[in-house]
């Protein structure tokens, strides 16, 4: 999938550029333009198909297809009802809209959120002073305060996963 080739759930939005990827997916930067005015999301993609090596991997551990992608698309959605719950905690990444669309052999997951600043973005075009060091540590802490809130546990706490609002405000 190219990001030209890529049909969005939601037709005023466009694809702009690619912010980056990781193993469940990738990220774009998005926009819509209406009456003179230009809102900015971030988009992430994730993309759930068996290829056949993955087929082969499933036969031969006696799970069917079908019930392989049923519990991941189950798995996936239950973190979309947690972002939902944790939309308007002050340092998580809000959640804007969301959709998944069946495939052939799987299921494409399309995630609306905030654009924001990625924290390696933002250490590569500056140095932290202490201060700004314990606003990092105080606003997570009150992230993982937010989800502890939800009985979630994050997992996976690392620089990628660490977002900065123009305000200043950093988010998990």
């Amino acid at each position: 999938m190219t990001e030209e080739r890529i049909m969005l759930p939601w037709p005023e939005w466009q694809i702009a550029e690619l912010l980056g990827q990781g193993t469940f997916g990738k990220v774009y930067r998005i926009q819509k333009t209406e009456y003179g005015h230009t809102a900015q999301a971030a988009l992430k993609i994730i993309t759930c198909t068996l290829d056949e090596q993955e087929k082969i991997r499933l036969e031969a551990r006696g799970i069917p297809q079908d019930v392989y992608l049923r519990e991941l698309r189950e798995k996936i959605s239950s973190e979309i009802d947690i972002m939902q719950s944790l939309k308007g905690a002050a340092n998580i990444v809000s959640i804007e809209d969301w959709k998944i669309e069946e495939r052939k052999n799987g299921w494409i997951l399309y995630i609306r959120m905030e654009l924001l600043k990625s924290l390696l973005q933002q250490m590569g075009e500056k140095c932290f002073t202490e201060t700004e060091v314990r606003k990092i540590g105080m606003d997570l802490c009150t992230a993982l305060s937010a989800c502890s809130r939800k009985g979630v546990i994050h997992r996976d706490i690392k620089p990628d996963n660490i977002f900065v609002s123009e305000f200043g405000d950093y988010k998990l």
